[in-house]
């Protein structure tokens, strides 16, 4: 058996110990050969410990289900980070119950920079169209999208993702060995083949349920600088992931739908959340990714003819525009077609936006 595999799985078999007594263990003794080496009285130093807790990690043993865990690790080329591993994502670790160890498929690089993108399963026509809009320009900035490859909202951002630099990574409630759900099989082999990543801290054919999810959310947002939400009912899993990032101090956004009725975010006010209607938004946030030099010159850009014209009917005013002034002068409809035509402006640098939806050129 592989030994740096056992000892992790043997203290996670041990009844009693969970993700946050295992990582006060870890943060005194580095490991769990040093943990099952201990005395019970140096385990009963730990807070949280008691002594039939204690007792139970010094009796516990590799079991036939571990073996057959490890066969199927091995096996199915599957990669073990456990917490010490030098692929254990750097920012999960610092939440109050980080999983001991995750299984991966694909690829996540430890330091990469994540923002996760979560929503509806029964998502509208909008929010999958802006969930797929932010999920593209976030990916092609090199930032990668994160979400819980379910349907709706975390498929469509996946999806978006996926062809893009900083590519996306899905975090599972299920075993890998158990993709969940089955008609998510064709987009988890995508995102694999595309140089992303599925995690999931469960057991390789462990099945999904309703207590899985909770604990796929705090991972989805512990891997995240922030978590956007851009649909959800007032008890969703997306609220969960949000309310568990803002426990974490992560920035926590919400899409302004303006179509959809989104009853869910607007719970999410209280928690500070922020009301976006472009990535711009998001990447003000956080300045140091400096997002700008990701942009195109100006000048080396060829504007197609809608840009060209809201261009030219900006500096045919002396004050900001707001967007249905910009609609009727340029004769484009209130829709996504406008819509396009100002968040690509302002990725380039050439428009900014100020609240209600005004516009204007920048001195550039």
């Amino acid at each position: 058996m592989d030994l740096d595999i056992s000892p992790w799985l043997v203290l996670k078999s041990v009844n009693g110990v969970g993700n946050i007594l295992t990582k006060r263990l870890i943060e005194k003794f580095s490991n769990p050969e040093k943990i099952f080496s201990a005395s019970i009285k140096e385990l009963c130093s730990i807070d949280g410990m008691t002594q039939k807790k204690a007792q139970s990690i010094k009796q516990a043993k590799e079991t036939n289900f571990i073996k057959d865990e490890i066969k199927s690790i091995l096996k199915e080329n599957i990669k073990f980070i456990h917490f010490n591993h030098e692929d254990y994502p750097v920012l999960l670790k610092n939440i109050i119950d980080p999983p001991p160890f995750l299984y991966l498929m694909g690829n996540h690089p430890s330091d990469i920079v994540c923002i996760a993108i979560v929503g509806s399963r029964k998502a509208s026509n909008e929010g999958r169209a802006k969930a797929s809009k932010l999920a593209r320009i976030i990916s092609k900035s090199g930032v990668r999208v994160i979400s819980g490859m379910a349907l709706g909202i975390d498929g469509a951002s996946h999806s978006s993702a996926l062809n893009f630099s900083g590519g996306t990574t899905a975090v599972l409630g299920s075993g890998l060995l158990n993709i969940y759900p089955r008609e998510h099989r064709t987009l988890f082999n995508k995102i694999i083949e595309k140089n992303g990543g599925i995690f999931s801290e469960f057991f390789l054919n462990q099945p999904p349920d309703t207590h899985n999810f909770p604990k796929r959310n705090r991972i989805v947002s512990g891997i995240s600088i922030g978590v956007v939400v851009v649909e959800a009912g007032e008890k969703s899993g997306a609220i969960i992931t949000a309310k568990t990032g803002a426990e974490q101090g992560k920035e926590i956004f919400v899409v302004n739908l303006e179509q959809t009725k989104s009853p869910g975010t607007d719970l999410l006010n209280e928690l500070g959340a922020k009301k976006i209607n472009s990535v711009i938004e998001i990447f003000e946030e956080f300045p140091w990714l400096q997002i700008e030099s990701l942009r195109i010159d100006n000048k080396k850009k060829s504007l197609d003819f809608n840009e060209e014209t809201v261009i030219k009917a900006l500096k045919q005013s002396e004050i900001p525009l707001n967007i249905d002034e910009i609609c009727r002068n340029c004769n484009l409809k209130y829709s996504n077609q406008i819509g396009s035509v100002l968040l690509n402006l302002e990725l380039e640098g050439i428009i900014k936006q100020l609240p209600g939806k005004f516009y204007y050129l920048t001195e550039d």
